[in-house]
């Protein structure tokens, strides 16, 4: 297990206000309005196309008009439903959420001008600008689906199941602790003095509270990853572990912190690439060597795991664990 150390590295993040008490991304007032407005749009649609093909039975019927519909409808619900007890349909369609967004949007604005060609086609029309304004919206909406990063880091957000989201159990009230410094130093610095006396919960409180006053620091991420892990709660881990790496990539550190929560997290196939970007920027980190190698034989992959083991003892001769997993590939 890695230490808690006392330095980091600078670089950008999100800003702490996008984030809840949980340490989740919220689905911001913008995506919601993009929910209500697609919705609206359709039902503009769904009234002009009934006015020129039939009754609502009939439009009701077409399915290409629900193809149209449903992923928005569906992303929306899932929007409503972020919670860990959701079940594997709901996480399925959140992580593909933009994608079905995309969907359903290009498909209304194709349907919109063909059918308001004929205004969009004559600048003179009484319609016109309230048709390209409409059109307008449209593109936009498609232009923020396409270039936000922000979309991209919240439908990869999703709470873990195994995560409890009690406030008690994660974050305690502000009464049940001294009055929180206001300098993220002294937050951090209160967060590992509350882990030697081995109060995780008073930890991930302080520590949290530093990296929202600072988002840049990379060690502060990396140090809440560790404390989430050991409190169980896997998700906020994974996610700490994964902003500590983008903000120092080349910190061998915050790659191995990041590789114990996926592999608590039953995550092997990412815990290995995590820890092998570790012993790649420090190829002397005989912990994530055996690490290594343990995953690699549970995976099935002996030779290889053999190798991660010798690489272990051959940067640290006296490394108790990889001696004894070595021998153990023997028998």
């Amino acid at each position: 297990m890695t230490g808690f150390n006392q330095m980091g590295s600078p670089m950008h993040l999100h800003a702490p206000h996008h984030y809840d008490r949980y340490y989740h991304l919220k689905v911001p007032f913008i995506l919601w309005l993009l929910f209500i407005y697609g919705a609206a749009h359709f039902l503009s649609l769904l009234s002009r196309v009934r006015e020129l093909f039939g009754t609502w039975i009939e439009v009701l019927a077409d399915w290409r008009l629900a193809l149209m519909f449903l992923p928005l409808l569906s992303v929306m619900v899932a929007a409503g439903c972020r919670v860990p007890e959701s079940g594997r349909y709901m996480r399925l369609i959140w992580k593909n959420g933009r994608a079905l967004l995309l969907v359903s949007y290009l498909a209304a604005t194709s349907v919109y001008v063909m059918l308001r060609w004929p205004v969009l086609a004559m600048p003179h029309h009484d319609q016109f600008h309230a048709a390209a304004l409409a059109l307008g919206f449209d593109v936009l909406a498609l232009a923020y689906l396409l270039r936000s990063r922000f979309l991209t880091d919240l439908f990869d957000d999703y709470p873990e199941p195994a995560e409890s989201q009690t406030v008690g159990q994660l974050e305690p009230s502000a009464h049940a602790l001294p009055e929180l410094p206001k300098s993220a130093e002294a937050c951090h610095a209160q967060g590992l003095l509350a882990v030697e006396r081995n109060n995780l919960i008073e930890a991930a409180a302080y520590i949290q509270r530093a990296a929202a006053l600072d988002t840049n620091n990379a060690l502060y991420q990396r140090n809440l990853c560790e404390v989430f892990r050991r409190l169980g709660k896997l998700g906020q881990a994974i996610r700490a572990g994964k902003a500590a790496t983008r903000l120092a990539p080349e910190d061998a550190d915050a790659h191995y912190n990041l590789a114990l929560a996926l592999s608590d997290a039953r995550h092997p196939d990412d815990a290995l690439m995590s820890y092998r970007e570790a012993v790649s920027l420090n190829p002397a980190y005989a912990e994530a060597w055996n690490n290594c190698g343990v995953l690699l034989r549970q995976m099935g992959h002996p030779d290889a795991a053999r190798q991660a083991f010798e690489a272990a003892l051959a940067v640290q001769p006296d490394h108790a664990n990889a001696r004894l997993n070595l021998k153990s590939m023997d028998k």
